[in-house]
């Protein structure tokens, strides 16, 4: 908002067309430096990154899988507001499609179902177990 990051955005789609499979776009930023870049040329916008370099039906996946996410999350107040948040904060960053940044990318293929993978594990295992209702866990005792 006070410098010229996402204005880079525009030109992105100035010089390029959205391609269905994606394109290479490339891109020179400071890489940490403090000197300034003559062609300084570099996509800050995650959405915009995804889209142009990644192309459409990726760009379509991930927004499906962030829908996902806060679809299956509704009753958990907190892990919807830390997605808005990285949401929020893709607009301006290019980290959103990075794993170690962006965790949040792998829970919709994460089970939340406490209950059923207790069940599962009671099943499998002849040892005896304890239940803390309270918590939704089990407490193993090896014997």
């Amino acid at each position: 908002l006070f410098s010229t990051r996402l204005s880079l955005g525009k030109e992105v789609f100035d010089r390029y067309d959205v391609q269905i499979w994606g394109q290479d776009i490339p891109m020179r930023g400071n890489g940490g430096s403090t000197e300034v870049v003559a062609d300084y040329f570099f996509i800050d916008s995650s959405y915009v990154n995804i889209l142009m370099r990644l192309g459409l039906v990726v760009f379509i996946l991930v927004m499906l899988i962030i829908s996902i996410i806060m679809i299956k999350n509704l009753n958990l107040p907190y892990m919807l507001m830390a997605m808005a948040i990285v949401c929020i904060h893709s607009v301006m960053e290019h980290h959103m499609f990075e794993a170690y940044y962006d965790v949040f990318l792998m829970l919709p293929f994460a089970n939340f179902d406490v209950k059923d993978i207790g069940k599962r594990q009671r099943k499998l295992s002849g040892d005896k177990c304890y239940e803390n209702k309270k918590y939704q866990t089990a407490i193993y005792r090896y014997s």
